[in-house]
């Protein structure tokens, strides 16, 4: 059950923040450091560390001030600032929640997984594998959360197995 909790275990690498080639945003890479010095926090059994440095990469992205270069973006009749859709938002959300996870704090976990859903989905697609490990996620919370929430659980995982499947081409 718990092996979509650990999907973005992993540092995320600078070098994929411009495939091609062009200079990525500076607060993205500030979040983006940040976030590693939580995955290295983490790491080490320090989470409270961890949480903090998670913490502040969310926030860096999700910063008032306005990037004059970045054009807001319109999803679903909102519009969201395009730094709240870099991909790194994904892993932030996802640590976050499983930290959450692991003190307990299931109610919080659920909330913060469903937005790590939301953001994959508009920027992955509905059928990508991030969607699949948040999908997972959410169905290891419910399963964990109560007994009545078992038909919602196997209902997750049932859709992120399709998703894993499908990818896999068979």
């Amino acid at each position: 059950f718990d092996e979509g909790m650990h999907a973005f275990a992993d540092v995320q690498l600078l070098s994929e923040l411009s495939p091609h080639g062009s200079l990525p945003n500076p607060r993205t890479v500030l979040a983006v450091l940040l976030f590693n010095a939580g995955q290295a926090r983490r790491r080490v059994g320090a989470f409270d560390d961890a949480s903090s440095l998670y913490a502040a990469s969310q926030h860096t992205l999700d910063d008032e001030e306005e990037d004059k270069s970045l054009s807001p973006v319109s999803v679903a009749s909102a519009v969201v600032s395009p730094l709240k859709l870099q991909p790194i938002i994904v892993p932030i959300l996802h640590n976050i929640g499983q930290l959450q996870y692991r003190r307990g704090r299931i109610q919080e976990a659920i909330d913060t997984y469903s937005e790590t859903l939301r953001c994959a989905r508009i920027i992955h697609g509905e059928d990508h594998t991030t969607v699949a490990a948040a999908l997972n996620s959410l169905g290891v919370l419910h399963y964990h959360s109560s007994s009545d929430e078992s038909d919602e659980a196997m209902a997750l995982f049932q859709d992120a197995l399709r998703i894993r499947v499908n990818s896999l081409g068979l």
